[in-house]
């Protein structure tokens, strides 16, 4: 299992269109379980041009794109993915909301 933890990225997300008028931070976690290489600096490149090049409304709508992505890719046994948006405007003090997706591939245990 090879995992990439931390990464940092800046994207438009957010409900309301006040929240998406700038960029906000988004902190992702992949971890990929592959029978074969896993090219991790392509890992990065994937994971930054598809959460830097689009805007969002959801975290779980960036989850579900990098999942899906990923998957197809390297069709890893299992992948996980993690979304964090950190100080989310909830109305209160929040570190972080966070979402986390898990792709198991049938037959693999």
């Amino acid at each position: 299992m090879l995992t990439i933890s931390g990464i940092e990225l800046y994207t438009k997300i957010g409900i309301s269109e006040e929240e998406r008028k700038g960029k906000r931070e988004i902190d992702v976690d992949v971890s990929i379980d592959a029978d074969k290489f896993v090219d991790l600096k392509e890992v990065y490149n994937l994971i930054r041009d598809t959460v830097e090049s689009s805007s969002y409304t959801f975290i779980e709508d960036i989850g579900k794109k990098l999942l899906s992505i990923l998957a197809d890719r390297y069709t890893p046994n299992s992948l996980t993915v993690r979304v964090r948006k950190p100080h989310p405007p909830i109305g209160g003090k929040v570190d972080y909301i966070e979402c986390k997706l898990v792709y198991q591939c049938k037959g693999k245990a």
